[in-house]
């Protein structure tokens, strides 16, 4: 699977959160929320089908059909984690893929405020963290996630999609 071995490997090192493609068109990358397409030569309907089904988990093939649509995480053990959702378009398989940072950024990093410390070690209650793609849910997770483990001894149960 060298064709999505290079892109991948390619957007890590340009620094891109998503990789964007589908048959006929150039694979696009995203950097700083801005879209640039790949220059190479764009994947064919079968390319994009082969890329799929070497990443698609088994159990999700049925989903796929039924669905049209899939979520569901994809590891390169060179690059890292990948959380991916392919997904039919005008008929034709494609995908979308964004890297998952191996670092845990703190609350200051985030910017966040000091109160999100204080919320992440509440006794009780339920935490939702919700906004548009790209605009840090999953890193803020992480950042409150790992203030629980660096300050707290308990068990910390998350729901996410995909799990």
């Amino acid at each position: 699977m060298e064709y999505l071995h290079s892109l991948l490997k390619f957007a890590v090192n340009m620094g891109a959160s998503d990789v964007h493609v589908k048959p006929g068109h150039h694979a696009t990358i995203r950097i700083s929320g801005e879209l640039f397409p790949v220059q190479v030569d764009p994947p064919t309907k079968e390319q994009v089908e082969e890329i799929v089904r070497h990443m698609l988990p088994k159990h999700l093939e049925s989903r796929l059909e039924r669905e049209k649509e899939a979520d569901f995480s994809y590891i390169d053990p060179e690059l890292g984690r990948f959380r991916v959702n392919v997904f039919f378009q005008r008929g034709l398989l494609a995908a979308a893929l964004r890297f998952v940072k191996v670092h845990v950024p703190a609350f200051t990093e985030l910017n966040l405020p000091e109160q999100m410390g204080r919320i992440a070690t509440a006794e009780r209650g339920i935490i939702l963290v919700t906004g548009t793609t790209g605009c840090g849910k999953s890193s803020t997770l992480a950042a409150m996630i790992q203030h629980i483990n660096e300050n707290e001894k308990c068990h910390i149960i998350t729901l996410e999609d995909p799990i």
